[in-house]
């Protein structure tokens, strides 16, 4: 009801000003200056990602979040989404899949170290082979998913929040969770696997189309 109130506000340039304003002191930029490409470039190479084939972007959560196990209409948990779509990437090596890993994965106060669950323990305890196209960014890795956002194509997350700021930089967004900003009219939300893959295929196939045109 909240949403749909706000959705019959009249819209300014004063209240776009603000807008910017406050995202850009988050570090969230619509237009990146001459730094951020810096940046980016260094992350292009960081990676040995290949400017002209499509990125995709996606966040994972902790483990130890309630909305990271949560079963969506899609997937019982969110390791199960990111283990199905490295293997739909693999069968798509023309499509390159960043994973940002949650930073905080490693922060747990209450949990030893050797016992905290983590993505890539996890994912090799599975025996999950990552293709050439998949890059893994550690949770110690200094990049910031900021900068990420202006290389993708596309983004995509179980429930974070860093898919809410994908979209106010205008870039399209699939939620596989129960994120508190989901089917508001401005994510995709896949309600089963094959909606997914099909919302990611024709996601990036229109985002390739437009580029070119």
């Amino acid at each position: 009801l909240a949403w749909q109130s706000w959705l019959k506000e009249p819209w300014s340039l004063e209240k776009e000003r603000r807008v910017d304003h406050d995202l850009s002191l988050r570090g969230l930029k619509k237009l990146p200056d001459k730094e951020i490409k810096e940046t980016h470039k260094d992350i292009i190479n960081q990676l040995k990602l290949d400017i002209n084939k499509p990125i995709v972007l996606a966040f994972t959560g902790v483990a130890w979040d309630a909305t990271s196990n949560f079963p969506s209409e899609a997937y019982k948990n969110m390791y199960e989404w990111l283990w199905d779509t490295i293997n739909w990437f693999k069968e798509n090596p023309d499509i390159q899949l960043i994973i940002r890993v949650h930073p905080g994965e490693n922060i747990a106060i209450n949990i030893n170290p050797e016992n905290r669950t983590r993505f890539e323990i996890e994912t090799n305890s599975k025996k999950i082979k990552v293709p050439a196209n998949v890059h893994i960014v550690s949770f110690d890795n200094p990049v910031s998913a900021y900068d990420l956002f202006h290389i993708a194509t596309l983004g995509m997350v179980y429930s974070s929040t860093t898919g809410l700021e994908m979209a106010c930089l205008g870039l399209p967004v699939i939620t596989i969770g129960q994120a508190h900003y989901s089917n508001k009219g401005f994510t995709y939300d896949p309600k089963s696997r094959k909606e997914y893959f099909d919302i990611l295929r024709n996601s990036i196939s229109n985002r390739s189309e437009n580029a070119c045109s």
